[in-house]
């Protein structure tokens, strides 16, 4: 084996060590996407057995396994009104402040606020937010 072959190898096991160490193991991509997916139904149960099995808080799903939107699990809760899952997912340590594109949380559930005023899951998702710290993409 040649020397660039070796250092080649070592670089590329140092890059996923790090990625392993600051992000946790990395998921599987189906595991993933059934992830995310719970998180949009609010099917708690589902989402505490895939977590258990090593899917991700902060990951979104791959779109290799139909994902329609590659966005971390909170978003699809927030967005479909699922105010016990994304108070799962923050008590188990999703980033409240993960973005996605130019939105953070707060910003997306702000949003659905305003189009669905009268969304008392979604009057509980921002409030729920703010009262853990969360900001708006302009205060990051």
């Amino acid at each position: 084996m040649k020397i660039r072959h070796l250092i080649a190898l070592i670089l590329i096991g140092a890059i996923v060590g790090a990625v392993y160490y600051f992000r946790g193991p990395i998921p599987d991509n189906r595991m993933q996407h059934n992830f995310v997916e719970a998180a949009r139904r609010g099917d708690i149960l589902a989402m505490e057995k895939l977590h258990s099995a090593g899917a991700v808080l902060d990951v979104p799903a791959s779109y290799e396994h139909g994902a329609v939107h590659s966005a971390p699990p909170i978003y699809g809760a927030i967005t479909s009104e699922h105010a016990d899952a994304v108070r799962w997912l923050l008590n188990k340590g999703a980033n409240h402040d993960v973005l996605m594109a130019t939105e953070t949380p707060l910003d997306v559930a702000e949003y659905y606020l305003k189009k669905r005023p009268n969304s008392e899951a979604l009057r509980d998702i921002v409030a729920d937010l703010k009262a853990r710290g969360a900001k708006r993409l302009s205060e990051i």
